[in-house]
Parts: C-alpha cells; sequence; structure tokens
C-alpha cells in the first residue's frame, strides 16, 4: 500500500491542515506538491518516522528502529533500501564485531551431514560394509579423510567391528562425537556466535569447519532531503492508498472516502516482446529451412494463401473446392 497526503480539493470548502505548534506553517498545496514528486508506501513511512525519532543525527542499526513497530526485520530492511534508493537515507558504518561463521565445507557438512555421519546411517542401513563399498559410496574427496580418521577410532571406541573383510556397527545408537558436532555446525549458523559447552567446538576448528571474522556493522540515518520529507510527513494526516478497487468497496462505498494510488506518467515504459504469430512463425522457419538445404527463395503468395485457406480453416483434404 501507498501512502498520500489528504488535502481539500477547494481552499473554501475547508479541512485545512493546522501544523503542530512550534513548527513554520506550510501551504497545503506546497506540501502536495513537494510530497507528490517522491512517493512512500506504508513500510516506507513507517522507517521515514521510525528514522526520524530513533536517527536523526546518529546512525542506528534496523534492530533498533524495528522496537514498538508492527514490521518484520525483512520489511523494515527493505523500506530502509528503498529510502536510500530515493536520496532519504543513507547507510554509516557504526562499528564492528567479530563472529564465529561457517566456512564453505563446514556450510556444505552443516546442509548436507557429516561424512561419517552420512557414512554411519549407510552402515546401519546396509548392516554391513566392506571397504572397497565405502571407498566407492564416499565421494572421492571425503572416502580417504572418512576411512583414514574416523573407522580406527570407532574400532577402539568399540562402535564397529572389523570380521573377515567387513564392517559391522556393533550399537544403534550414532556416536556422541558425531552429533556433537553436527549439532555444534547448526549452532555457529543460526547464532554465530561460539559454543564452549559443546566439545566438538575444538573438532571443528581443527578440521576448519569454521573461522572468525570481523563483520562490520551498517547503520542508517536520514539525510538532509530525508529530514525535510519527514517533516512533512509530520506536519500532515496521512491515509493509506488503494490501487484496486474490491467489491466490497463498491458495495459499502468505501472508495469515495479513499485515495487511489497514484500512477507515473515520466516512468519508463516496460519492453514486452510479446509472442509472433503462428502463421508467420511457422513461414519464417519453413524459409529457412529450404533456404538453408540449398532452395532459391522466390516471392509469391501461394504457399501462404493455401497453408491459410486449407490448413487454417480445416478444410477436408478431399475437399471439392481443394485445389489437386
Amino acid at each position: 500500500m501507498v501512502a498520500r497526503v489528504l488535502f481539500p480539493s477547494h481552499p473554501c470548502r475547508g479541512n485545512t491542515i493546522t501544523p503542530p505548534r512550534g513548527r513554520p506553517s506550510v501551504h497545503p498545496e506546497e506540501l502536495r506538491v513537494i510530497m507528490e514528486e517522491i512517493i512512500l508506501s506504508d513500510n516506507e513511512i513507517h522507517m521515514l518516522n521510525a528514522l526520524a525519532s530513533e536517527a536523526n543525527e546518529t546512525a542506528q542499526p534496523v534492530e533498533n528502529l524495528l522496537l514498538g513497530r508492527e514490521l518484520t526485520y525483512a520489511q523494515g530492511l527493505s523500506a530502509i533500501g528503498y529510502l536510500c534508493a530515493k536520496g532519504l537515507a543513507e547507510s554509516v558504518e557504526i562499528g564492528s564485531e567479530q563472529k564465529r561463521v561457517l566456512r564453505k565445507l563446514g556450510q556444505e557438512y552443516e546442509e548436507q551431514g557429516l561424512p561419517e555421519k552420512r557414512l554411519w546411517q549407510h552402515l546401519l542401513e546396509k548392516g554391513s560394509l566392506t571397504l572397497q563399498e565405502v571407498n566407492a559410496w564416499l565421494p572421492q574427496s571425503e572416502a580417504k579423510f572418512t576411512i583414514g580418521m574416523f573407522l580406527g577410532a570407532f574400532q577402539k571406541a568399540g562402535y564397529i567391528a572389523f570380521a573377515n573383510g567387513k564392517i559391522t556397527p556393533r550399537q544403534q545408537d550414532m556416536p556422541s562425537s558425531i552429533t556433537d558436532l553436527q549439532r555444534y555446525l547448526k549452532h555457529v549458523k543460526a547464532t554465530s556466535e561460539r559454543d564452549t559447552g559443546n566439545p566438538a567446538e575444538a573438532e571443528a576448528e581443527k578440521r576448519k569447519l569454521v573461522e572468525d571474522r570481523q563483520i562490520s556493522l551498517a547503520g542508517y540515518r536520514l539525510t538532509n532531503k530525508g529530514k525535510e520529507q519527514a517533516r512533512l510527513y509530520a506536519e500532515a494526516e496521512t491515509q493509506s492508498m488503494i490501487g484496486n478497487v474490491t467489491r466490497e468497496m463498491l458495495l459499502s462505498g468505501e472508495w469515495r472516502n479513499r485515495q487511489f494510488r497514484p500512477l507515473s506518467v515520466v516512468a519508463p515504459p516496460e519492453k514486452r516482446l510479446e509472442l509472433q504469430h503462428p502463421l508467420p512463425r511457422f513461414l519464417t522457419y519453413l524459409r529457412c529451412a529450404l533456404v538453408g538445404a540449398g532452395f532459391r527463395e522466390v516471392s509469391s503468395p501461394i504457399l501462404e494463401t493455401q497453408f491459410w485457406n486449407l490448413n487454417v480453416l480445416f478444410m477436408q483434404k478431399c475437399h471439392p473446392v481443394r485445389s489437386p
């Protein structure tokens, strides 16, 4: 929805706008002309007011601007992005903080599962596996590492047994080292923080699945143009505008008291590549195919008339009017 200031159509009809005390008086017509130059949506007006009250001089992060407002983080961030594009707000770096993030390999393991976790699930499903089957089932980049590092450790811990060249599990529960590391990766992705209580933190650092990265924090504040726009919106009463008239609006007559979203006549028109008519499209394809085969092109309406009169009009093949 887009908001627009309501002004009287004629100064003699009353309902003039009285600005708050302490602010210079602005003529309604001047307000209308200035505010119609930049049309803002409801969310953009909410964030414009939030910037005017919270970040007039000092830049504030989006989280602080959304306090007490019925907007999600995505809606607020999108609205501020549009305000910046329209020159009403600007982004400023307000600091930085160190966060723990997943590296590329850690992201793959968090989404697909650790190779030892996938191998354990496959082992429980099959009942037993040979080393050749393990090597063939795992990706080549993971097979050597997983076999050399984990199978021996699992055998010493009593999780698996080697007998007759086959690996068999000795328990149904997944080893705690696997579940702890998988849980740690999910925790880092969700919070970007350490989990000192998880024993798998050292293992994740050893395998270079996570790293500490310095993240810049962005804040937003109004520009001079934005301050002027916020002052104008504060001096006038606004109501939501509508773009489509619904059946309920027509029945209740609500549309009579509502303002409609204006259309911009200066916006560049949309370029649409319409579909070509089937007949010229077929003729172009046929002409290119025949010319490509070596035939010489001549000008004649016979082929076009024959196709349109006979095939498109669904004339029967043995119809007497049809030429032999």
